[in-house]
């Protein structure tokens, strides 16, 4: 079991890197969606919206994943505090 939160916990570390440059990606990216004004003249829009949209799906599935090894550390201590519990009413 302590594997299990081991494990989860190296998972959520590594990935906060990448989430943390895809989300300042699609940051930059959504703000010149938003007000193509402030792009740099060379940028095209539909080249921005495109490399937008691919950004998007991963770091979707970096977010999803660092949340449910999240999600798994968080309700470990739940499990082991009811496992304790369960073990010294017997």
């Amino acid at each position: 079991m302590k594997n299990i939160y081991n494990c989860a916990k190296n998972i959520h570390r590594i990935l906060t890197i990448p989430m943390i440059v895809f989300g300042a990606i699609m940051a930059v990216t959504g703000t010149f969606l938003k007000w193509p004004e402030l792009a740099p003249e060379f940028a095209e829009m539909t080249a921005v919206r495109s490399f937008h949209s691919q950004v998007s799906v991963i770091f979707t599935i970096t977010l999803v994943v660092s949340a449910l090894a999240g999600a798994a550390m968080y309700i470990y201590p739940v499990i082991i505090r009811f496992r304790y519990k369960n073990r010294q009413d017997s």
